[in-house]
């Protein structure tokens, strides 16, 4: 006999609600999920101590370094410093603050005599460089074709005026009872595996806020139509220049 699971019904199966002590932080937090950490914040950080702490036998290096090596090693291969995408991530002259409607300080105007960069330039060449070494950031060209397209509508994506949707003001992290979570209705892996522009998937058109575990359970499913995703974009585009 064939049976029709609850997510065929649009019924969304509630877990447990349970009370549960953060791995990082040691608080208590209620959640319905599996997971070990209170929020993201604290997930980050405890990813990034087990980065450092958990050691590779093979190389002796722990996963922080054996990335941080790696990605240093390709970007000196490949002359990524000094390159023109890393001058973009230094460019602070006050023309370039101005056209992004940033207010400019002290340390965008005084210049470094031996680099010739301004003070804030530096400070971000610094951050880049840390980075890198950590292992917290990584290079493009580690990632697939999926994660720069995820990377770059989610790029987009926190442009939008969100608070123009309803239960912006709910927005909250995972496991956070009553809270919403930014959810794309035409989801972000349909639209890479149909080739759909990022500027389209990123539209308000296709974004609204629902609870923390419809967006769970709804994984990377679609509740619109490709054409209708389009309809809606044409729409939008046209009432604007009106």
């Amino acid at each position: 006999m064939l049976t029709i699971g609850p997510e065929k019904l649009g019924i969304v199966k509630m877990r447990k609600l349970r009370i549960l002590i953060c791995q990082q932080c040691n608080n208590q937090y209620e959640t319905r999920l599996k997971t070990i950490c209170c929020s993201r914040d604290c997930s980050n950080k405890l990813q990034g101590n087990l980065r450092k702490t958990q050691i590779n036998p093979e190389t002796g290096l722990s996963k922080s370094k054996e990335i941080a090596l790696k990605s240093s090693i390709t970007m000196k291969e490949n002359s990524w410093y000094g390159s023109e995408n890393h001058l973009k991530c230094l460019k602070h002259t006050p023309d370039v603050l101005e056209k992004r409607g940033k207010s400019i300080s002290k340390a965008h105007l005084k210049i470094d005599e031996n680099t010739g960069l301004t003070k804030a330039a530096l400070a971000t060449k610094k951050a880049i460089k840390t980075k890198v070494d950590k292992g917290i950031y990584i290079d493009p060209i580690y990632k697939d074709a999926y994660e720069l397209y995820r990377d770059k509508v989610r790029l987009l994506t926190e442009k939008q005026d969100l608070s123009k949707l309803d239960g912006y003001k709910e927005r909250a992290r995972a496991g956070v009872i009553n809270g919403k979570h930014l959810d794309h209705i035409f989801s972000i892996k349909a639209g890479y595996t149909l080739n759909v522009d990022p500027v389209i998937m990123s539209s308000l058109c296709n974004l609204r806020f629902i609870s923390y575990q419809q967006n769970v359970s709804k994984k990377d499913k679609c509740d619109i139509e490709l054409n209708e995703l389009l309809k809606l974009y044409k729409d939008l585009t046209e009432s604007k220049t009106i």
